[in-house]
Formats: structure tokens, sequence, C-alpha cells
């Protein structure tokens, strides 16, 4: 995406931008940047009949997809200003990868060592779990934290009322509602 915005003349970078900021002002997504078209494709040596052995590749708009990456670090610095996230979260805030987790439980588990320690380590990886997220749940947790303003009416925003239409072998379904 970066490469595609780069690529743009400056007048062009600077339209989209206003165009961005003006969307952002009128805090409503288009509704066009809240459909998608879904892709099946065969997960390697999968058979071909049974559904879960199809990865759903997501097809949304470019220019909403350079939206949703200005909305995420609107949001992320929102969040990190008000000192949401505990220090042993990971994985999905910046400087903050699986490589950083890693780094830490190996300097964990090597200061115990030395002390004679036990050392106890849970890790979790829900299945599905985005597909799952009750989104009045989400929105009432991020004001609990404390999200308030644009960028929580941005997310409540984006994340009601989202369609997909799925193609398979070249035909196009109707829409369907992903409200979970």
């Amino acid at each position: 995406l970066r490469s595609i915005f780069a690529s743009l003349p400056r007048a062009g970078r600077e339209a989209l931008l206003k165009l961005m900021n003006t969307i952002w002002n009128a805090g409503h997504l288009p509704a066009e940047w809240r459909s998608a078209h879904i892709l099946p494709i065969l997960k390697p040596g999968r058979l071909a009949t049974s559904c879960a052995a199809y990865r759903p590749i997501s097809l949304t708009s470019n220019v909403a997809k350079i939206f949703e990456r200005m909305l995420l670090q609107r949001l992320q610095r929102a969040l990190l200003e008000s000192n949401t996230f505990h220090a042993n979260h990971f994985g999905f805030l910046p400087y903050r990868g699986a490589e950083d987790a890693i780094i830490l439980i190996h300097h964990t588990i090597s200061v115990a060592r030395a002390q004679k320690k036990w050392v106890y380590l849970v890790s979790l990886d829900l299945e599905g779990a985005y597909d799952t997220v009750h989104q009045n749940g989400l929105i009432a947790k991020l004001v609990h934290y404390g999200l308030s303003g644009k960028p929580l009416q941005w997310l409540c925003d984006f994340i009601v009322n989202r369609e997909f239409r799925v193609k398979w072998r070249g035909v196009l379904s109707g829409p369907h509602q992903f409200n979970p």
C-alpha cells in the first residue's frame, strides 16, 4: 500500500489526503469501503470437497486499505496514550511483535534458571478469534479503556454493517452481512 501511495504524483497524494481527512471529519466510512469480495483459495494438500480446505481471501478497496492503515495508527496512538495495554501484550502493537515476546521469554527463563527457580508459561492462540469477536463487547471494552471521540466513532462505524460477496468459479454471489 505504501508503494501505491508513494507512486502517486504529488497532486494525487494531496487529493487523496484531502479525501481521507474529509472522510475522517465526517465520521462515517463510505458503504463501498465496508464491502469485500471473497475468493476461496484451496489450501495446499487439502481435498477440494471440504469448505474448511479453503482459505478465504478478502479483496477490498485499495483506497480503503490506505484509510484503514491511517485509522489503525490513530487508534493505536489513542490507546497507547491512555496506557491501556499491559507490558506483556504482544503481537498487535508497534514494537511489540513476536520477536519481542520471544526475547522476553528467553530472558525470564535465563534469569529463573540462574536463580534455580521454576518458570510457568501459558500461551494462548484462539483459532478464528477475529471472526467471533462480539462487536458490542469490543466497543464496551474500548470505552472502558478510555477510547472516545473520533477514534471510537470510527471504530464503531468500521466494524458494523460489513458485507461480502463470494466469487466462486467466476460467479459472484449476492451480498451477505458480516455481523458476528
